[in-house]
């Protein structure tokens, strides 16, 4: 029975992702006659860079939502990870408005004030991915990794039709996120109620102290992983500029 369901379980996560892919996949010959090598490049560099800061938003507690017995005690690092991802947020915008200024980005600098926007919608969706999987609804994971693409990958052609003067790459990544993010809250209506009845702020505290390790430890180790895989992309759009960069990128796709 054991093996079945989690035979099953895999099934659907693997067709999801799938699914997924393929829409991307059957999408970008479009992309690439809407969208210039440069806009592909400015895609890539802007949300390589929100990726990276989007891993440790929550304090990487949302990986621990897995581990505690009491269902209660979940509910409580759910709101702990959602609240520190808020914090994360507000600190985020008081550095860009600060000192963004100081620093020249050329064309690039306002799209930074879209990236805590998407550091919001991705961190939150972490953090409730995590609960939809400890609570073993993979239908709906599998649901979210559709929509999202569905979502991201239409809104960014029907932007490239339109013909607005912004990078429809990147409008049509933040509507797909902020998107998604708003079916999660959707399917989690149901839970909404056992997690505020669970919340205690001093059992947050006594689990923040359990689990210091995952901000500790675990968010350095995320942010090295991050940085192994994304430094090329930083390399190349360095030395070469976003016209290069986005033929990369196209060709990491």
């Amino acid at each position: 029975m054991f093996k079945s369901d989690f035979t099953k379980n895999l099934l659907k996560l693997i067709s999801g992702t799938f699914i997924a892919q393929v829409i991307s996949i059957l999408v970008a010959p479009i992309l690439t006659r809407i969208y210039s090598p440069e806009e592909f490049g400015l895609f890539t560099l802007i949300t390589s860079v929100f990726s990276v800061i989007a891993l440790i938003s929550g304090g990487r507690y949302e990986n621990a939502i897995l581990l505690p017995k009491k269902e209660s005690h979940a509910a409580n690092l759910l709101v702990l990870s959602l609240f520190i991802n808020s914090v994360f947020i507000l600190i985020f915008y008081l550095f860009l408005f600060f000192f963004l200024p100081l620093f020249e980005f050329k064309n690039i600098s306002s799209w930074f004030f879209v990236a805590p926007i998407l550091v919001f919608s991705v961190g939150f969706a972490q953090s409730f991915s995590a609960w939809f999987n400890r609570k073993s609804e993979y239908k709906k994971l599998v649901y979210s990794k559709i929509f999202t693409s569905l979502s991201t990958n239409f809104s960014t052609v029907g932007l490239g039709f339109m013909k607005i003067n912004v990078n429809g790459l990147i409008l049509g990544f933040l509507i797909g996120s902020v998107s998604n993010l708003i079916v999660v809250f959707y399917q989690l209506k149901n839970d909404f109620t056992f997690v505020r009845s669970s919340f205690d702020r001093r059992i947050c505290v006594l689990l923040a102290k359990k689990y210091i390790k995952f901000p500790l430890f675990n968010s350095f180790q995320a942010l090295l992983d991050s940085f192994q895989i994304n430094a090329f992309t930083y390399f190349v759009s360095f030395c070469f500029g976003n016209f290069y960069l986005g033929f990369f990128s196209l060709a990491i796709r």
